[in-house]
């Protein structure tokens, strides 16, 4: 089942709403604005496994790597290869084989993703959107898509206030730890 909730995805998963969390990634271990940025610095242990594979490589394109530093795993999707201000960046094909992976890799965990690929990226949502039900389609899939909700409580201290004040942090040092794990499908980028 696919639901979908307006919040802060970060937030709902140290609340304990989902076993896993993912985001899309490019392939240059640039985590530095979106919801990577916020993972970068909110769990940096999911840029670390990000860093600890290799720079530029197009064949990332439809793979995953993953920590699971906290009581839920985060996933990097290699879902696009560059990123930029101009053009979209979404990778489809790509979106969809790392969507594979993840159903294959983390069966019966509840999921939650943030609109992928549509952001920085530039995706198409229906495009996107029918991957993720065309992927996540069994009646056993439990899967959110959050939304995130741009509007800061001005009486709380919410996640959305940090990620809007994350200026120049320092980068932290991380432990050498990868998981990086491949499609059995042909990747059509190589």
């Amino acid at each position: 089942m696919i639901k979908e909730t307006i919040g802060d995805l970060i937030l709902q998963a140290k609340n304990g709403e989902f076993d896993v969390i993912l985001h899309g990634c490019n392939c240059h271990h640039s985590m530095n604005s979106g919801i990577a940025k916020q993972i970068k610095f909110e769990i940096p242990e999911a840029y670390a496994v990000d860093v600890d594979t290799p720079y530029g490589d197009i064949n990332k394109l439809g793979t995953i790597s993953y920590t699971k530093s906290h009581p839920f795993t985060v996933v990097n999707c290699y879902t696009q290869y560059h990123s930029g201000a101009n053009g979209v960046y979404a990778d489809y094909v790509a979106i969809k084989t790392s969507l594979e992976v993840v159903k294959s890799t983390f069966p019966g965990k509840r999921i939650g993703l943030p609109r992928i690929g549509v952001g920085l990226a530039k995706g198409d949502w229906n495009l996107i959107k029918g991957i993720i039900q065309s992927v996540f389609n069994d009646t056993t899939d439990d899967v959110t898509i959050v939304t995130w909700n741009q509007v800061p409580d001005p009486n709380t201290k919410s996640s959305n206030t940090r990620r809007r004040h994350i200026s120049n942090p320092i980068t932290p040092s991380f432990p050498s730890s990868q998981q990086l794990i491949s499609s059995n499908m042909t990747n059509p980028h190589k």
